[in-house]
């Protein structure tokens, strides 16, 4: 099976850059990142880490939103479906964008992303390996809570991968550590 490019990533760079010069907090734009660790359960891919560092900035009612690049590194697992037993894993390059729903010092957070999932499947009736890449739809909530400009969270995680001739889907769970600059957060 011929890998095939599903993400057109300079037209995702271009909407990155439109909503940040389009956004009305632009200019109090600054650098923030965070670090993820975990596990997919559901149809998972095993343990998991990434991250994301992107621009958070005031955004509606002066709430914050973020955008930036994303990652993640599944190290997958060996499954077994329909009779056949397989080893698995991915990595997720993307955009991500959200905003804070609850802010100080406990904190609601959500995320979307847009990513191209790059999967390699080494399955034992066929010879060698098979790279996929496929389209990532992705998201979830974090709940947490923060010190200063430093915050540790919990978030659920849902992945929906997206391919010509299936889909797929698996729920994670993450702890998440993260830095968001003052500037960008309603003070008291």
């Amino acid at each position: 099976m011929k890998s095939r490019k599903v993400v057109p990533l300079p037209l995702l760079a271009l909407l990155v850059l439109a909503v940040l010069v389009l956004t009305p907090g632009a200019s109090t734009a600054q650098l923030a990142g965070r670090l993820q660790g975990g596990y997919g359960f559901a149809d998972g891919y095993g343990a998991m880490v990434g991250g994301s560092i992107g621009l958070e900035f005031p955004l509606l009612f002066g709430q914050p939103a973020y955008v930036g690049p994303w990652a993640m590194y599944n190290a997958g697992g060996t499954f077994e479906r329909a009779g056949e037993t397989f080893d698995q894993e991915a990595t997720f390059v993307g955009i991500e964008g959200g905003g804070v729903f609850l802010d100080k010092p406990f904190m609601i957070r959500g995320a979307g992303n847009i990513a191209a999932a790059f999967i390699t499947t080494d399955r034992s009736d066929i010879a060698g390996e098979i790279s996929e890449t496929r389209l990532d739809l992705s998201g979830g909530v974090a709940f947490g809570y923060q010190v200063g400009n430093w915050f540790v969270a919990v978030e659920p995680y849902t992945f929906l991968i997206i391919a010509s001739d299936n889909m797929g889907s698996s729920f994670n769970l993450f702890l998440t550590i993260g830095y968001r600059p003052k500037v960008a957060r309603k003070e008291d």
